[in-house]
């Protein structure tokens, strides 16, 4: 991470002066979900916005969220959230739980890693 800071509008302002787009960090909709830092971040050869949070407590899980320009992916300006459950790495007894959103162009992708058959 470039950036270490439980500050959402640091964090977004730091990378906004980073990415060719505004960040606006939408916190993963987990309760008490806190952030840890990001960076930036590229998937291919497009710009994406990258935090960390931890769910619940420092023992809690980790979680990615990423931001980019919905329109590079493919996705329209507004989605509604859909989330969808793969494995993290084949082989590996975990899963991942990647929720996949749009929201006045800003898209987002929120990915959980979790035992395989676990709650969430």
């Amino acid at each position: 991470m470039t950036v270490t800071s439980p500050d959402p509008a640091e964090l977004s302002e730091r990378l906004s002066r980073e990415l060719p787009f505004e960040v606006r960090l939408a916190p993963p909709p987990r309760r008490a979900a806190v952030l840890e830092g990001g960076r930036k971040c590229a998937l291919g050869t497009l710009p994406v916005a990258y935090s960390r949070w931890r769910l619940g407590t420092d023992a809690g899980p980790e979680c990615a969220l990423y931001q980019f320009r919905a329109e590079d992916f493919g996705l329209p300006p507004d989605l509604g959230a859909e989330e969808r459950l793969v494995d993290c790495l084949p082989g590996e007894p975990r899963v991942c739980v990647v929720t996949v959103w749009s929201v006045h162009g800003r898209g987002y992708t929120l990915v959980v890693e979790r035992a395989a058959g676990g709650g969430r």
